[in-house]
């Protein structure tokens, strides 16, 4: 019997823990600029009538989303498991000057 208990565990263990790295997300911050892009969008796409937005803060002073008027929230988050946002200076590296991604 602990022959089939063992592996079954040891695989709804491995299938637990996949599944949280897979739906853990974590906080990203953004810059001002990027904030007010991703307002402009949210206005034209939900013809908001918000006039001002307010910075939503992280712990350590860093920008991680806004709040509009109308009440909409958004918060720039990524899952555990994606990589850091590194490949665009690494590509402009490689070959010398900046690219625009």
């Amino acid at each position: 019997m602990g022959i089939i208990v063992l592996p079954a565990v040891g695989t709804i263990f491995m299938s637990c823990l996949l599944w949280f790295m897979i739906a853990v997300k974590r906080s990203e911050p953004i810059t001002v600029d990027e904030a007010k892009m991703l307002w402009k969008i949210h206005k034209k796409t939900t013809q908001c009538g918000g006039q001002k937005w307010q910075p939503i803060k992280r712990k350590g002073g860093k920008l991680k989303g806004f709040q509009c008027e109308c009440g909409y929230n958004y918060s720039q988050k990524r899952p555990m498991l994606a990589g850091t946002h590194k490949a665009h200076e690494t590509i402009s590296q490689s070959y010398g000057y900046p690219i625009e991604v």
